[in-house]
């Protein structure tokens, strides 16, 4: 039988330290400039008929 989450048990898991994957991905975001990445990257992109469907990169 599961027992029911106590108000301590709560409390706890919204405060859980981030993991070393999360906080990279964090750091990630605030460093690259996604925007002009992907404006240089767009123009090239192959739009053509294929099988699998496109990226969206928005």
């Amino acid at each position: 039988m599961r027992r029911q989450n106590s108000f301590a048990d709560l409390e706890y898991s919204a405060r859980r330290k981030p993991t070393r994957w999360e906080k990279f991905l964090t750091d990630l975001d605030q460093r690259v400039p996604w925007a002009a990445m992907v404006g240089l990257i767009e123009p090239h992109y192959y739009r053509g008929n294929v099988a699998a469907p496109r990226w969206d990169w928005s």
